[in-house]
C-alpha cells in the first residue's frame, strides 16, 4: 500500500513516529512538501528518508496536491499531515480521492478558527503582515500564537495594543491567533483516534504554560479521561470528526467548559511523543492504518502521571 506524507519543515513527528511506523508496516511513503531542501538535508541524517520518494508541490493548496498526483500518475492508499498546520489540506485531498480521513468540512472550520469557540469576537485570526484592527482594550490581556509553526506554542501574552504591535511586527509574515487570555482557565486536552469501529479515547491530559517569556505550552500530567469527558463528548457530536487523530483543547472555568481548539489530526511533536511512549502500542502504526482504513486496535493509557491528582481531577 502506498501513503502519501503532506510535510511543512521537518518534524520529531515524521521522523521519529511516522516513517519508522511506516517501515514496520513495509509501506511505500511518497513525502510531498513545500521545503523540500529542509528535508534533502535531513535526509543525510535519518536514514529511513532513503525508503521513501520525495515530491514538491504547495502542499497548503488541495488542488496543487491533485495536480502533482495527476502528473505523475499517482494512485494513493491514503493522505496524512505530518505537520498541524495541514490537518485541512490532507483532510480535503484524502476526501477528493474517496480515502479515509478526518471530515473535510470541520477540518477547513477547525483550521480557520471558525468554530468550536463560543466568543468570536474575543477570538481572530490576523496576518501579521498588516496593522491589527478591530481590537478593542477589552481584549487584553490577550495571547499572541503564530499559526505558521503549528500549535506547540502557546505565543506570548501582551498587555495593550502596543505591545502586541511589537509581537506581530516580529513575526513579519504569516498569520497569528490572537485571543482573549482568561486567567480562570484550567486547560486540558482530549486526545482520541476514530477509527471504523469507533471513537476511542486514548488520554486525556492537563495542559500548561510556561512564561518564559513566550507562552510555551507543554502537557503537564498524563490521565485515563479528562474531567467533565461526558460532557465534552456531547459537545463534539456535531463537529462530525470523521475518521483519524483527533485533538481536542477545551478550558474548565466558573462559568463552565469551553472549547478551545479541534486538531483534526497529530498534534505537535512533544505531546505526540510524549503520548506515545505512555501507550501500551504504537501510536503512529495505528494512525497510520486508520488513514489507510485498515482494522485497528487503539492503544490504551500505560503509564498514569501522578494518581492521587488525576483521582481529584477526574471526580
Amino acid at each position: 500500500m502506498e501513503l502519501l506524507i503532506l510535510a511543512h519543515a521537518p518534524t520529531r513527528i515524521l521522523e521519529q513516529g511516522l516513517l519508522p511506523a511506516a517501515a514496520d508496516l513495509q509501506l511505500k511513503v511518497t513525502i510531498l512538501t513545500d521545503c523540500v531542501g529542509e528535508h534533502i538535508v535531513r535526509a543525510r541524517h535519518s536514514p529511513l528518508y532513503g525508503q521513501c520518494e520525495l515530491g514538491e508541490c504547495d502542499v497548503f493548496n488541495p488542488l496543487a496536491v491533485a495536480r502533482f498526483l495527476s502528473v505523475h500518475g499517482r494512485r494513493v492508499d491514503g493522505v496524512l499531515a505530518a505537520h498541524a498546520v495541514l490537518h485541512a489540506s490532507a483532510a480535503v485531498s484524502a476526501a477528493s480521492l474517496g480515502l479515509p480521513g478526518a471530515s473535510w468540512r470541520p477540518a477547513v472550520r477547525h483550521d480557520q478558527r471558525r468554530d468550536p469557540v463560543a466568543v468570536p469576537h474575543a477570538r481572530r485570526i490576523i496576518d501579521c503582515a498588516e496593522p491589527p484592527a478591530g481590537i478593542g482594550a477589552d481584549w487584553f490581556p490577550a495571547s499572541v500564537q503564530p499559526l505558521e509553526g503549528g500549535a506547540a506554542s502557546g505565543g506570548a501574552i501582551v498587555r495593550d495594543m502596543e505591545e502586541l504591535r511589537r509581537s506581530l511586527g516580529a513575526l513579519r509574515h504569516g498569520y497569528a491567533l490572537v485571543e482573549k487570555h482568561r486567567d480562570d482557565e484550567v486547560v486540558y486536552a482530549l486526545d482520541a483516534l476514530a477509527t471504523t469501529e469507533g471513537f476511542a479515547i486514548l488520554s486525556g491530559s492537563r495542559i500548561a504554560f510556561d512564561q518564559d517569556p513566550q507562552r510555551t505550552k507543554r502537557v503537564q500530567s498524563f490521565m485515563p479521561r479528562p474531567p467533565r469527558c461526558d460532557e465534552l463528548l456531547t459537545l463534539l457530536q456535531p463537529h462530525e470528526l470523521g475518521l483519524g487523530r483527533h485533538h481536542v483543547e477545551y478550558a474548565l472555568s466558573p462559568a463552565g467548559l469551553r472549547l478551545r481548539d479541534i486538531h483534526n489530526g497529530l498534534h505537535d511533536d512533544e505531546s505526540e511523543l510524549a503520548l506515545d511512549d505512555r501507550l501500551d502500542g504504537n501510536l503512529f502504526a495505528a494512525v497510520l492504518k486508520t488513514s489507510l482504513g485498515l482494522p485497528v486496535t487503539p492503544p490504551h493509557l500505560l503509564h498514569i502521571d501522578a494518581p492521587a491528582a488525576v483521582a481529584r481531577e477526574t471526580a
